[in-house]
């Protein structure tokens, strides 16, 4: 019979790091999943006792994540945004960013068409000079910040003209 081997100190620092983003006591999340001893969780959480499955299913549904995300099979909250991090070099919040493009409220546009920001995303990704519109704020950047990247320096980045003509590029290719 196979038996799979999981890192439970690793699992139960997850546990806790999630509890401590939603600002939750050990006593609240307990509340939450209805474990009766705070110890319990306490124990989950250091990794001395092993977590039962039932615990991981409603940890999952307070934390909204997959299962995989709590037995540390990824750093990602679903296993589909760990590939698209993968693939894309992007972070889980990059991902998110985009997948919320398209879950906006529809709108209709002049145009007849309805949310248009995933196709605008859409048409620069596609276009040929996408890589130098990616070169011209990494060059603004790098420049701006005497070497080195901050990511307060894309706070600061304001359009130039090599970034206009670009735009201007996509936006009139068919």
């Amino acid at each position: 019979m196979y038996e799979m081997k999981y890192n439970f100190k690793k699992i139960g620092a997850r546990i806790r790091a999630e509890r401590k983003k939603l600002g939750l006591s050990q006593q609240e999340l307990c509340d939450k999943i209805n474990l009766s001893q705070r110890a319990t969780l306490g124990r989950f959480e250091s990794g001395t006792s092993e977590t039962p499955l039932w615990v991981l299913v409603e940890l999952c549904r307070v934390f909204d994540c997959e299962l995989g995300f709590l037995l540390c099979e990824h750093n990602e909250k679903t296993r589909l945004n760990a590939d698209i991090c993968e693939i894309t070099g992007l972070s889980e919040s990059a991902v998110n960013h985009i997948i919320a493009l398209n879950q906006e409220p529809k709108r209709l546009f002049n145009d007849g068409s309805y949310n248009a920001k995933p196709k605008i995303l859409s048409k620069i990704l596609e276009n040929d000079n996408f890589k130098d519109l990616i070169d011209s704020i990494f060059d603004y950047c790098y420049t701006k910040s005497n070497g080195s990247l901050k990511d307060e320096d894309f706070k600061l980045f304001r359009i130039q003209n090599n970034f206009v003509r670009i735009v201007e590029k996509i936006k009139n290719s068919k």
